[in-house]
């Protein structure tokens, strides 16, 4: 991806349903990014999440005081922010569609961008 468009973004996701979307996973304050990507965990969130292919994962993040896992993505669909400005928060909408018959389905509506200005700063 080409530094000159791409943004970054955050994802949050918060612990229940991260534990639903990968019950397997164990992830800690602790646990060492390379271990998650280099056993294939980075993709599978990401497929399970269905994630555009624009998207990458670059590192998982626990926030134990907000109760979330904080998932810090790059895209060129994000917007880039100042050094030292908060990253915007991306927020995937899904839409899940029940045929009566069949279990449902879920697919990626879109993702809602909200960026955030709020940097104290001299000028």
């Amino acid at each position: 991806m080409s530094s000159e468009r791409t943004g970054y973004g955050i994802i949050r996701l918060s612990f229940s349903l991260a534990e639903d979307i990968l019950p397997e996973a164990k992830l800690e304050e602790t646990t060492v990014q390379r271990e998650l990507r280099d056993t294939g965990f980075f993709a599978e969130l990401k497929q399970r999440l269905l994630l555009p292919e624009s998207y990458e994962l670059l590192s998982i993040h626990v926030e134990s005081y907000q109760l979330c896992w904080v998932l810090v993505v790059r895209s060129p669909e994000i917007p880039r922010v100042d050094e030292g400005a908060l990253l915007p928060h991306c927020t995937p909408i899904y839409t899940k569609t029940f045929n009566g018959i069949e279990p449902p389905t879920m697919s990626l509506n879109h993702i809602h961008i909200e960026s955030h200005d709020r940097v104290l700063r001299v000028d």
